[in-house]
């Protein structure tokens, strides 16, 4: 039980460590993208190419820039895969949401 709470407090440490530095290393906008894509529920990467919408990104970037943030969050593993190419956000994106203030703890 003791090696538990020890194993669970040095895991608990580890992610808060992930989420400081996660939290410095996104911009708004891929943060915005997480909290967007959690009130959505699921979807698809093609919806969130074409529905979400950037904050001060040049036109012609757009695109690259919505596929960096979808492939990082993916690549962090905020997001998880569903069925039929759906995809929504874990608990661990939703517990960093709430880290960094967007969502209530």
């Amino acid at each position: 039980e003791e090696l538990t709470r020890a194993l669970e407090s040095s895991q608990s440490n580890a992610e808060n460590y992930e989420f400081l530095y996660l939290a410095e290393f996104f911009v708004p906008n891929t943060k915005f993208a997480l909290l967007w894509i959690f009130n959505k529920g699921t979807l698809k990467k093609f919806n969130f190419l074409n529905e979400f919408v950037l904050q001060n990104i040049t036109q012609d970037r757009i695109e690259e820039q919505k596929n960096t943030i979808w492939d990082l969050l993916v690549n962090m593993k905020l997001l998880d895969a569903k069925t039929n190419d759906f995809y929504q956000v874990n608990s661990k994106g939703e517990r960093f949401l709430k880290f960094i203030g967007l969502l209530k703890k």
